[in-house]
């Protein structure tokens, strides 16, 4: 785990909203034109472990800001690459284990809603 201590990277992106690998997050730089919404984002990403824990999945649940983040997906549709659960960055294939954990619950419970409307 990286402590609190450890000094962060930051790189400037232009898609998705802001996420983090290590010690690096990287963020929108069009997020800087809504304040707000810019520390929110930061402040959420200093809290990640840089790794995925239970910790990190607990802090995507507690702080999802949906109406801010489609706003800010509607302005900026380059930012929609953030629901796409892996990617590149610095030459490094990543995923979003939180991401594929929300896609695989929705998958079930549209398939249960299917199920149950054709009884």
């Amino acid at each position: 785990m990286i402590s609190h201590d450890t000094p962060l990277k930051v790189i400037y992106i232009d898609h998705s909203i802001a996420y983090r690998i290590g010690n690096t997050i990287y963020i929108n730089k069009d997020l800087f034109k809504y304040p707000k919404f810019a520390k929110k984002v930061l402040k959420h990403e200093t809290e990640h472990t840089g790794k995925f824990t239970k910790h990190d999945f607990y802090i995507d649940v507690r702080d999802g800001n949906l109406w801010d983040n489609l706003k800010f997906i509607v302005r900026h549709p380059k930012a929609l690459r953030q629901v796409i659960p892996f990617g590149k960055a610095e030459g490094v294939w990543y995923y979003d284990l939180t991401y594929i954990i929300q896609y695989i619950i929705l998958i079930i419970l549209i398939t249960l809603l299917i199920f149950c409307a054709r009884l």
